[in-house]
């Protein structure tokens, strides 16, 4: 989920994704901190044009969007009990002098990163 947490206006890229081609990508850390890595790792392609305005939306501040990712324990190679940290980047597909909305959250601002949650592997 995305959600402008601030005072102002901001287009974003309206179709979340997952993979490190799209806008989304799932990061997993063992309890002392080493990357787990997926035995499948999403890898959507945006196919998207830039100056398609319609593939972006305004989010005005406190609202949001979301997508979901669905992924059996086993295919996120967690197998093994223990503790896990689990979150998510954004990362815009188009660069802000691309697309002519502004203001427009682009490659150039950076990433953002979700907020961690942990999970219990019991068994």
């Amino acid at each position: 989920m995305l959600r402008n947490s601030g005072e102002t206006d901001v287009y974003i890229f309206g179709t979340l994704d997952w993979g490190y081609s799209s806008s989304l990508m799932f990061h997993i850390r063992n309890a002392s901190g080493k990357e787990i890595q997926p035995l499948l790792s999403p890898d959507s392609q945006t196919y998207a044009s830039a100056a398609d305005t319609s593939a972006f939306i305004k989010l005005g501040p406190n609202h949001f969007l979301g997508t979901t990712y669905y992924a059996p324990m086993k295919f996120m190679n967690l197998t093994r009990p223990g503790k896990y940290a689990v979150f998510v980047e954004y990362n815009s597909p188009f660069s802000v002098s691309d697309v002519k909305l502004t203001p427009f959250w682009g490659k150039e601002n950076g990433t953002l990163k979700s907020n961690v949650v942990w999970v219990d592997v019991i068994r």
